[in-house]
């Protein structure tokens, strides 16, 4: 029983805290009822402009990234595409296309899987 009413205490304590920290639900000084709503300009938001799509990488791009990572692969057989991106400082995109493209057109090979995936320039 004791503990049911501190219990009932304490939750009134934490809802009276709440309200009076919240000033919309808090008991206005001047006697009126708070609004109910706040104004329907001020809830509105603007949109937020979106970047446009940005264009997919041309064939003669990735044909031009696969040139590079084969010079590159010709010094360091071997490499991993994490390393191959930081050492040509290419977007994840762009290194995983020009890598399919070097790949696909014969002028790289692979070996292994995932992320321990290396290239070796031919």
């Amino acid at each position: 029983m004791f503990r049911l009413e501190i219990r009932a205490v304490i939750a009134g304590a934490m809802v009276a805290a709440l309200l009076a920290s919240t000033p919309a639900l808090a008991s206005p000084k001047d006697g009126k009822a708070p609004a109910a709503h706040p104004p329907a300009a001020a809830s509105a938001k603007t949109p937020e402009k979106k970047d446009p799509p940005q264009k997919d990488s041309s064939p003669s791009s990735k044909s031009d990234v696969a040139k590079k990572i084969a010079q590159l692969l010709k010094s360091q057989p071997g490499l991993r595409a994490a390393q191959i991106q930081s050492a040509l400082g290419l977007g994840a995109k762009d290194t995983a296309d020009g890598l399919k493209s070097g790949v696909d057109g014969k002028v790289l090979t692979s070996s292994g899987t995932g992320d321990a995936t290396t290239y070796v320039a031919k």
